[in-house]
């Protein structure tokens, strides 16, 4: 069976996986060719980020793949999701199986401010927000929310299109901002996020991650992740609640992910993407399985297993020369930038740190010294940084 890959976001890990799975031949499509990090036997061929239908549904019938999956860059190709999702079903009745969201899906989670419109229509718990079409509308939003606010620009990508507002004085810093935008009262609290799986109307869900107390920076990634973490009983049932709505009403097909957080013991749903987010390190650590391989599987047909928790494991953002302490009891891994990965930062070294136990865990994070942090982090007092025993 012959695949192509739209992307090259860990499509080292996906080929690894289809390879498993006895592939014949694999085509990597996308604006990047990072074959070279592949192995042998992967053909490529150029698809530009801003590609239109019309060029998704040449470069298919070029290849002559019978499966599609997506393995899209966030920075780059966020953008190309619902470009797949329609081309997609325009092919619905022509023997290729393209893996990939319904265009309802994909519209609504590459668009912040559709999203946003679309949860106040169904009730989705997300934080107070104002949408806005121009400057004045957005400094009376700023006025009537209060701030700190958050605006965000509708169709974005992570780290850009977004700005972190003190009052109606910051608007003219706000520079490259296109209306409309969603303005948001900025939450307090814990930010928690969560990789899941849809297919053929079932859905896994990996291990809740927690990142930590959320910052004006919005960066998770620059702080530590702990996996598994507990969610108040209530904020549970009220995120079971929001995936069967999400399920029910736009049927996603494939990986996605929610970013969340947890105040005042409330859940607000902050962001949700059509793609498998920065956890997928920890999801695989943890439970054992990749979620890539598993979305290798469901794109050929198969029942990916369920993953569940059977280890702890935490990212660190730690400095470049930090002397990292050896125990037997904990698996040490820094994760660095490559060719699949080019979003991981290169002035600090995200440390994956799993253990069997979370005793084990703690005592290893906790035994490190106040220099192993990165200059942005401080050694965390209050016990986030360090799992709980």
């Amino acid at each position: 069976m012959d695949v192509a890959i739209m992307g090259h976001y860990r499509a080292d890990r996906l080929v690894t996986a289809l390879r498993r799975h006895d592939a014949e031949r694999i085509w990597l499509c996308g604006p990047v060719d990072v074959r070279a990090g592949l192995g042998p036997g992967v053909r490529y061929r150029y698809l530009a980020a801003d590609a239109g239908v019309d060029d998704v549904l040449a470069l298919w019938a070029h290849v002559g793949a019978q499966v599609v999956v997506p393995s899209l860059y966030p920075l780059q190709q966020e953008q190309l999701l619902h470009t797949l999702a329609t081309a997609a079903q325009l092919v619905a009745a022509g023997g290729r199986r393209v893996h990939v969201h319904p265009p309802a899906f994909a519209e609504a989670v590459s668009d912040k401010v559709l999203f946003h419109r679309l949860a106040l229509d169904r009730g989705w718990p997300v934080p107070e927000g104002i949408v806005c079409e121009d400057r004045t509308e957005l400094a009376a939003a700023l006025r009537q929310l209060g701030p700190p606010v958050m605006v965000k620009t509708g169709r974005s990508v992570p780290w850009e299109g977004r700005w972190y507002l003190d009052g109606p004085d910051d608007l003219g810093t706000a520079d490259g901002m296109v209306f409309p935008v969603v303005a948001q009262r900025v939450c307090r609290g814990e930010e928690f996020g969560v990789e899941l799986l849809t297919d053929r109307g079932s859905t896994l869900r990996w291990p809740i991650a927690s990142f930590g107390p959320l910052d004006a920076r919005c960066m998770p990634g620059w702080r530590t992740r702990l996996m598994p973490a507990a969610l108040p009983t209530t904020v549970r049932h009220d995120l079971d609640a929001f995936v069967t709505d999400v399920t029910d009403l736009l049927a996603p097909c494939g990986a996605w992910q929610i970013d969340m957080a947890v105040e005042a013991g409330e859940l607000r749903v902050l962001e949700v993407n059509g793609r498998f987010g920065g956890m997928a390190h920890l999801s695989r650590a943890v439970t054992g399985i990749d979620p890539y391989q598993a979305l290798a599987t469901a794109a050929l047909g198969g029942r990916p297993p369920t993953p569940t928790a059977v280890r702890v494991a935490a990212e660190l953002p730690l400095s470049l020369g930090a002397h990292l302490p050896a125990d037997d009891a904990v698996r040490v891994e820094v994760e660095r930038p490559s060719p699949t990965e080019p979003c991981l930062p290169s002035h600090f070294h995200r440390t994956l740190v799993v253990a069997d136990d979370p005793a084990a865990l703690a005592d290893w994070i906790g035994g490190l010294p106040a220099g192993a942090w990165a200059d942005h982090v401080p050694p965390a007092a209050d016990g986030r940084s360090t799992p709980p025993r």
